[in-house]
């Protein structure tokens, strides 16, 4: 009886374990389709910018200005770190210390920091009580930068992002914030290749 028992639980157990498991091989499977789908819209992106790498954009200008704005709004002769970003991105607030960081540092370069969100001035001004931003904060609100720059591409936006933009306003760089090193600014400020 006792043998019965054990085995009868074991079936048991063995057949749980199998209805168990087939919802979860589903989900694996569901989950490596949606990296995988994932991994492709990323890198759709990241050749729609890569591809503008090289190329120059007309005019870089702003009328939305929500912080520390400058005298003189005309930065199409300097150099320029772009630094995109939105209220509910965690890796964007993340950020902000490190990109005030490399504006302190290169404050008395040619170089001008704009952190450009999309979001209407009411929504990002609530930022600016939990976090202090050393750069020039602007508002694109019908995201023409973004569209131009494909900082918004295939209906989606990956942030943060950062672009370098020369003093001839020539893309130079598209990446991540945080792989924005002091050797990468000064190469960028000489002109040398990123």
């Amino acid at each position: 009886m006792k043998m019965k028992s054990i085995f009868l639980f074991l079936i048991f157990v063995c057949s749980t374990t199998l209805i168990v498991a087939q919802p979860t091989k589903k989900k694996e499977r569901a989950s490596k389709q949606l990296s995988k789908d994932l991994s492709n819209l990323e890198a759709n992106i990241f050749a729609s910018q890569n591809a503008l790498v090289g190329t120059t954009i007309n005019d870089v200008s702003f009328t939305v200005f929500l912080k520390n704005k400058p005298q003189n709004t005309n930065f199409n002769h300097k150099f320029k770190v772009l630094e995109f970003w939105a209220t509910w991105c965690k890796g964007c607030l993340a950020a902000i210390p490190h990109i005030n960081a490399l504006q302190r540092k290169f404050s008395d370069t040619n170089i001008v920091f704009l952190s450009i969100t999309h979001e209407v001035p009411a929504i990002a001004n609530t930022v600016f009580d939990t976090h202090y931003m050393a750069t020039i904060v602007v508002s694109d609100p019908l995201m023409v930068i973004h569209r131009q720059l494909k900082i918004q591409n295939y209906g989606t936006m990956l942030l943060p992002s950062t672009v370098l933009l020369d003093n001839e306003n020539k893309i130079v760089w598209y990446g991540n914030p945080n792989n924005l090193t002091k050797m990468k600014m000064t190469k960028f400020l000489k002109k040398e290749t990123l």
